[in-house]
């Protein structure tokens, strides 16, 4: 095999996620991801020197790093596609803020073709992260490389949500991890009224605060599926009404049936949240 450009010289652990505050990562997934859409970001990445090809917004197209916007309908057959992993990323958080200004901001698409230099450079840091990271630390030692590769800022210098007032009630909800406040409850708790909060909610994260919760409840059943717990135990602890209802909300904003993570073969949490 020509491993001039980092190639993998060994078949790589299938299917590995790490789930954080900002961001879901999953490795070499074994299944297919179908038709869908969502608020947050995507990033997907060959782990080959093969480039992949997605159906995005009615259009064919291929790369070995690709990064959709928001909002985006995407589906991909990983059956007819190299090896790959796929980032979800918070379209709220710095992270995604920062990735959406730098690298989405002058595509006239709702997607970017990475270059092959940023693609190659992410395919070994993803690969390495495969193989070797083993606790939340040596992960978010190797996860730091990826601002460098994609010259964004990390810390106080990237970008975050400009109104304060939103940016506390996203602090709120991330620290707390819950799924079923209002916007009344948070408005209350950034001081303003419900009708002002959720306009300037949306207006600055794209999405309504029952739309962003329910992506952040989605992302927390499907963490407990792949550490082991039935669908419908999951579903249940996550606050959906039932198994049905976790599995159509998957479905429709993923691409994913829920029971599919199953066949994942390592779950990391790596959230510090910040």
């Amino acid at each position: 095999m020509n491993n001039q450009r980092g190639s993998p010289m060994r078949p790589l652990t299938t299917g590995k996620i790490y789930a954080s505050d900002d961001h879901f990562l999953l490795v070499n997934p074994p299944f297919n991801i179908q038709k869908h859409r969502h608020q947050f970001l995507h990033l997907f990445i060959s782990l080959s020197d093969a480039p992949l090809s997605f159906h995005i917004a009615q259009q064919e197209v291929t790369g070995l790093g690709i990064m959709l916007q928001s909002n985006t309908e995407h589906a991909i057959d990983l059956n007819a596609s190299p090896p790959c992993a796929f980032l979800l990323v918070d379209h709220t958080s710095r992270l995604g803020l920062t990735l959406k200004a730098h690298s989405l901001k002058a595509s006239e698409n709702p997607y970017a073709v990475l270059p092959t230099k940023t693609a190659d450079a992410l395919r070994l840091l993803f690969c390495s992260i495969l193989e070797t990271a083993v606790d939340a630390e040596s992960y978010h030692s190797q996860w730091q490389q990826l601002y460098h590769i994609m010259g964004i800022a990390s810390g106080k210098n990237s970008h975050r949500v400009p109104d304060r007032r939103i940016s506390k009630a996203l602090d709120i909800l991330n620290a707390e991890g819950v799924f079923h406040l209002t916007s009344a409850q948070v408005a209350d708790r950034v001081y303003l009224s419900p009708s002002r909060f959720s306009h300037l909610f949306k207006q600055h994260t794209g999405s309504t605060l029952k739309s962003y919760l329910l992506f952040k409840q989605l992302l927390s059943a499907l963490s407990a599926i792949t550490q082991g717990q039935s669908v419908t135990v999951a579903a249940v602890n996550a606050g959906f009404d039932s198994p049905s209802h976790l599995s159509n909300s998957c479905k429709r904003l993923t691409g994913l049936q829920p029971s599919l993570l199953h066949k994942v073969s390592g779950f990391l949490q790596v959230s510090r949240y910040h």
